[in-house]
C-alpha cells in the first residue's frame, strides 16, 4: 500500500513539474497608463448611449489594474453624466491562461445602480476590451439588472 501511494505521489509531482506555466500578465506590470475610455450602451429601464471617460489606469501588479477616475460623458444624450453615471470601484484583472480576455469590475447607475465583474474580449493589436450585451446585477435585487455593451481602450497596455 505504501509503495503504491508513494508511486502515485511521485507521478503527480513529476506531472506538475512537467506542466508548462502560463501565467498571464499585464505589460507594463507597474506604473500609470493613460486611457481613452470608449463608447458604451447601458440598458436598464431605458437605453442610453454614452462615452466612458477613464483617463488613468494604475497598473498595481502584473495581474491587477485600478481605474481610479471614471465617468460617463455625452456624445448625443444629456442623460450621460447626470442620470446615467458610473458606480463603485473599477478594476481590471488578467484571466489566467488567456491573452484574449480580461475581467473588468465596474458599475453604472441608470435607474438604479448595477455592479459586478464581466469577462471582456481583449485585443493586443487594438489595445481594447470589448463587451457585448453582458449583464451587471442590480445592487438592489428588487431593481432590474443592467445590460452593458461597449469598449474600453488602453493604448499602452498588452496582455502577455
Amino acid at each position: 500500500m505504501f509503495k503504491t501511494v508513494s508511486s502515485v505521489v511521485a507521478a503527480l509531482a513529476c506531472a506538475a513539474m512537467a506542466a508548462p506555466s502560463h501565467a498571464q500578465s499585464f505589460l507594463p506590470s507597474t506604473g500609470t497608463l493613460t486611457g481613452s475610455g470608449g463608447a458604451v450602451t447601458l440598458t436598464q429601464t431605458m437605453a442610453v448611449n454614452c462615452t466612458i471617460w477613464a483617463p488613468i489606469f494604475d497598473v498595481l501588479s502584473a495581474s491587477s489594474i485600478s481605474i481610479p477616475a471614471h465617468d460617463l460623458t455625452t456624445p448625443s444624450s444629456l442623460l450621460c453624466g447626470s442620470l446615467a453615471t458610473t458606480y463603485g470601484i473599477w478594476t481590471a484583472h488578467v484571466v489566467p491562461g488567456s491573452t484574449v480576455e480580461i475581467d473588468i469590475q465596474f458599475g453604472f447607475n441608470l435607474a438604479s445602480p448595477c455592479y459586478g465583474t464581466i469577462r471582456a474580449q481583449w485585443s493586443n493589436s487594438t489595445r481594447r476590451a470589448t463587451f457585448n450585451n453582458v449583464m451587471l446585477l442590480a445592487v438592489n435585487p428588487a431593481q432590474p439588472n443592467c445590460i452593458v455593451s461597449g469598449l474600453i481602450s488602453v493604448p499602452s497596455l498588452q496582455i502577455l
